[in-house]
């Protein structure tokens, strides 16, 4: 196979599936096409004998995937295309499904930004290897949305009120922090991946290779300030969780706090409903019900009012729904 586009490219190099993704004035966010993409050349890896390895990585510096295109998304709503709408997420989630069950090594060099969609093509697949400047969040419910592309799946993956704390304040996750999550499986330095993925053409077994060129991550900021993550985000509701925050000293519930007040109240609910509807449930459910609430959601004020202020007036100023007027559970 030898496919190439505009923002992904795909092709065998030696024994390894190569998927670059290469979008930088959107900073790799996924559109439906680049899915659609990449879905047909892990289908294509999977049945070429001669593929024993795929690497995912970007083309982008700084960046590895910044999301899944939610402008596009919102526009589609705006002029009333929900067709397009739900077939990109429903495309999305398969992508991540079908990574998640993928036989072969798949091996993300994540080295830059990963947020949102970036999570879901990286954190399902067997090795997430973190450069020295990845960055990890699920942010979306700063644009009054919620953590998707399987999240209600792998943050129950940790313990209750961590996956409570990255799911609702989108809290930046360094090289550290993600290694102490269990959301990467190894930190290679960036200068060192190129020579990974020669590895991986070659055919060389990734055991030996992570032997020779994995270092410590380092500490773990997240992992000092656990205490505080326990003590707040075990509680019921946002309302007390903010309460708890409110009652600590120093910068990091400081900017918890803040991130709970930006955040749209309707979207910290679902959140905290998610989880815990999801926890212990196969990742087949966990996508099913997601698709099913990101299909209510994208249509909400909240939605194209997060985009709105973050992305495209960039005012910062959003002008959140109450509960009641999104019709969600009680806050």
């Amino acid at each position: 196979m030898n496919a190439s586009g505009n923002d992904l490219h795909a092709e065998v190099q030696g024994q390894a599936g190569i998927i670059v993704l290469d979008r930088p004035k959107a900073r790799n966010a996924l559109t439906l096409e680049m899915v659609e993409a990449m879905t047909g050349a892990l289908n294509e890896f999977l049945h070429d004998d001669d593929v024993t390895s795929v690497v995912v990585k970007s083309a982008v510096e700084g960046t590895f995937c910044a999301g899944g295109d939610v402008r596009a998304v919102s526009a589609a709503r705006a002029l009333g295309d929900h067709d397009s709408a739900d077939r990109f997420f429903e495309c999305e989630f398969a992508l991540n499904a079908l990574i998640a069950s993928f036989p072969k090594p798949y091996v993300a060099f994540i080295d830059g930004n990963c947020f949102g969609g970036g999570m879901g093509i990286s954190i399902h697949g067997l090795h997430r290897i973190l450069g020295s400047k990845a960055v990890l969040a699920m942010p979306e419910t700063a644009i009054g949305y919620f953590p998707d592309v399987g999240a209600s799946y792998f943050l129950n993956r940790m313990q209750p009120a961590l996956a409570r704390f990255i799911g609702l304040t989108g809290y930046p996750l360094s090289v550290a922090d993600a290694h102490f999550t269990g959301l990467a499986t190894a930190y290679v330095p960036s200068q060192a991946h190129v020579q990974m993925e020669a590895g991986l053409k070659a055919g060389t077994p990734f055991a030996r290779l992570l032997v020779d060129l994995a270092e410590d991550p380092g500490e773990s900021r997240l992992a000092r300030h656990m205490d505080i993550v326990e003590h707040c985000f075990s509680r019921g509701s946002v309302r007390e969780i903010m309460d708890g925050l409110d009652g600590q000293r120093g910068d990091f519930a400081a900017e918890a706090r803040a991130k709970l007040e930006y955040a749209a109240p309707s979207s910290l609910q679902e959140t905290i409903v998610l989880l815990q509807r999801c926890a212990g449930l196969p990742l087949s459910e966990c996508l099913q019900m997601e698709l099913d609430l990101a299909k209510r959601m994208t249509r909400a004020h909240d939605f194209s009012e997060g985009i709105r202020a973050l992305l495209l007036d960039k005012d910062r100023n959003p002008r959140w729904s109450t509960c009641e007027e999104e019709r969600v559970h009680e806050c």
